[in-house]
């Protein structure tokens, strides 16, 4: 049976637009061809998993119209398990509008719908589960409570109620009660998903970004992998990747400040470096590999993290998996569509072994 990985985090319908901005004719300007399909760091990251061929929970809100039905069927047709709560009228399905033109220049506008209206039950009844891993939301997620509850919480980060949510732990491990809050003290719902998988023993898996960082990580047990740019991880080591020294003292760095028993360093959108605390590789995916298309990216797709975890999860091979998220971002924007387009494990499988990529441990 393939491990269970659980995604928490937004859906959203995208209209995708060829832009042409030589065909514009005052405030009109013309389109060649355009396309609709999902959008979002967690649908990408969900979609990863089950492509490889994973068992994906994905906890996302949807609502009860034309792009929520949509959405629901695409996923379930991807292997996907959806848990959605209930899909109501009362929102609108989130929604995105990607225009871009030959350049590498494209805008993305996003209306968040019911994506605002997560709950902590939302949460419990994934949890239920189990899950082996459970990928900490990328994103910002907002969740809702009843206000008598003291648990309502706004999307504005500076009108978020500065208070902390008790629930017990299921199971109860002592008598203490968990603190759903991020580093900045504000409620949290990301916050309250990782506490939920601390006390179920289920295994971390994170992307460093802006909305990650705001988290208490290095007071989590429990992170299996985390994964940070070479952007990041010099704003907070000062090292640029430059020598081996400079790798080896920048990940020194970073284990000090966060645990974790595998650290992955993602380079441009072909190279990563993994670390597990003592031992260091380089990853490289030789740029003569690249298919044209994805030259036009200077950064890892979206597919990255749900192709490593669910490899790690199959292989034990942290390498191996490293590989497959690389290998899953290039072939991802291997052609126009992006999301459409994710690998299959056996097309990574190809891959790696037309082009002889190394895929052995340290």
């Amino acid at each position: 049976m393939n491990k269970k990985v659980l995604v928490l985090g937004n859906s959203y319908m995208n209209l995708e637009m060829k832009i042409n901005s030589l065909q514009r004719r005052g405030n009109v300007t013309c389109g060649d061809k355009y396309s609709f399909h999902p959008y979002g760091k967690s649908a990408a990251t969900a979609l990863a998993v089950a492509k490889t061929g994973g068992s994906c929970i994905f906890c996302t809100k949807l609502a009860d119209d034309t792009n929520g039905n949509r959405l629901k069927d695409y996923y379930k047709n991807c292997n996907i398990s959806i848990h959605t709560g209930e899909m109501t009228k009362e929102f609108q399905t989130g929604q995105s509008v990607t225009l871009y033109d030959d350049s590498d220049e494209c805008n993305h506008y996003v209306s968040k719908g019911v994506n605002n209206s997560f709950t902590k039950e939302d949460v419990d009844e994934v949890f239920s589960y189990l899950p082996d891993m459970f990928i900490v939301p990328q994103e910002e997620v907002v969740f809702t409570e009843k206000k008598d509850d003291k648990l309502f919480v706004e999307s504005d980060n500076e009108n978020i109620l500065n208070e902390t949510i008790e629930i017990e732990s299921v199971p109860a491990q002592s008598d203490e009660k968990i603190e759903a809050k991020d580093a900045r003290g504000y409620l949290s719902l990301a916050a309250y998903a990782c506490q939920q998988a601390i006390s179920h023993d289920i295994g971390l898996a994170v992307e460093y970004n802006q909305y990650s960082s705001t988290l208490p990580l290095s007071d989590y047990p429990g992170i299996k992998i985390l994964v940070i740019s070479d952007e990041a991880l010099h704003d907070m080591t000062g090292f640029y990747m430059n020598s081996n020294e400079a790798i080896i003292k920048s990940l020194s760095i970073i284990k000090e400040k966060i645990a974790s028993k595998y650290y992955i360093v993602q380079s441009g959108n072909n190279m990563a470096f993994v670390y597990d605390g003592e031992n260091y590789k380089k990853i490289g995916i030789p740029s003569s590999m690249i298919p044209d298309y994805n030259a036009q990216s200077k950064k890892m797709n979206e597919t990255f993290l749900g192709a490593v975890v669910n490899d790690y999860l199959e292989s034990k091979n942290i390498v191996r998996a490293s590989v497959f998220g690389v290998v899953s971002s290039i072939l991802t924007r291997s052609r126009d569509g992006v999301i459409e387009h994710v690998p299959t494990a056996e097309e990574i499988d190809q891959f790696i072994t037309a082009n002889r990529i190394d895929v052995s441990r340290w």
